[in-house]
C-alpha cells in the first residue's frame, strides 16, 4: 500500500474512533490515577517480516491522557515484556515486535491493584489467491481470498495505487464489495474505470477491529491490519467505435 493511503486512512480511523477529538499526547503515571478509569487501546501492524505490536494506556476514555504504567503494572503480548517509549508527538505507549507468522495475540495487562486484563486477538491472515485475471472493464470481477476473514474485517483496495472504496455489499455507489458466499471481493465496473488498459497492479490491506474482552468499565479496542501479497490483473478495455459524421455536419442536404 502507498504510505500516503496508509497514513491518511490511519487518521481517519483516529477520527472515525474517537468521534473526531483527538488523542491527547499528555502523559502522567498511573499510580496517580484510578485504575477503574484506565482505557487500553492496542494495535498490531505489518513492519516488514515483522508485526509491530503497540499498546497505549489512557486516563477517562480514548482521547485521554497517555499513562506511564507504574510498578507492579505493566503489560506484556504472548508473554513478551512490553518496552516503554515517550516523545511529544504521542505521549507515552509500549511496543514487542513478533514474527508475521504470528498467528494469535493476548495482550496482558497487570494494574497497580494486580489485577490482571487478558485481551486475545486473531491473527490469521486472508490474502488475494494467486491467479491470472483477464478483465474486460464492463463485468464485475470477483477477487477470490484464501482465508476467510473476520466478519469485523474491513478492506482497502487499490489498483495501480487507485484507492477503491470496498462496500459490505453491492449498491448504487459501490466500486466494489466483499462476497461473503463466495469469499470474495467483487471489484465492479466504475472501479476499473479508475485505471488504464495494461498490467493493473491490485494491492489489499485489510484491518480488524474488536473490543477488547476484559477492562475497566471504560472497555478497550484491539487493531489488526496488514497487507496482502499483491496481485496483477491484464485489463483491456473494449475500444468505443468513433462516431460518423452525420448529415449536418457533412454539409449533406
Amino acid at each position: 500500500m502507498k504510505v500516503v493511503l496508509k497514513t491518511a486512512l490511519f487518521f481517519l480511523g483516529i477520527i472515525f474512533f474517537t468521534g473526531g477529538a483527538c488523542p491527547s499526547n499528555d502523559t502522567t503515571q498511573s499510580n496517580k490515577v484510578a485504575q477503574t478509569e484506565i482505557y487500553q487501546s492496542y494495535s498490531i501492524e505489518s513492519e516488514g517480516a515483522n508485526y509491530l505490536v503497540t499498546a497505549y494506556f489512557r486516563i477517562g476514555g480514548k482521547t485521554g491522557t497517555t499513562l506511564a504504567l507504574s510498578p507492579p503494572s505493566n503489560v506484556t503480548f504472548n508473554g513478551q515484556a512490553m518496552k516503554e517509549h515517550l516523545n511529544t508527538t504521542s505521549g507515552t505507549f509500549y511496543t514487542a515486535t513478533v514474527p508475521n507468522t504470528t498467528t494469535d495475540g493476548t495482550f496482558a495487562f497487570t494494574d497497580r491493584a494486580q489485577k490482571v486484563y487478558t485481551n486475545k486477538i486473531d491473527m490469521t491472515r486472508v490474502a488475494l489467491a494467486p491467479g491470472k485475471l483477464a478483465v474486460n472493464g464492463t463485468t464485475p470481477v470477483a477477487l477470490p481470498l484464501t482465508g476467510s476473514p473476520a466478519d469485523s474485517a474491513n478492506f482497502n483496495l487499490e489498483l495501480n495505487n487507485q484507492m477503491v472504496i470496498v462496500s459490505s455489499g453491492p449498491g448504487n455507489s459501490a466500486e466494489a464489495y466483499y462476497d461473503k458466499s463466495k469469499n470474495a471481493i467483487v471489484v465492479l465496473p466504475a472501479a476499473w474505470s479508475k485505471t488504464t488498459n495494461g498490467t493493473v497492479a491490485i494491492d489489499l490491506e485489510v484491518r480488524n477491529s474488536i473490543s477488547t474482552q476484559q477492562g475497566t468499565q471504560l472497555g478497550g479496542e484491539m487493531t489488526f491490519s496488514y497487507d496482502s501479497p499483491s496481485a496483477s490483473a491484464m485489463l483491456a478495455k473494449a475500444k468505443v467505435p468513433a462516431k460518423k459524421p452525420s448529415a449536418s455536419t457533412t454539409g449533406a442536404k
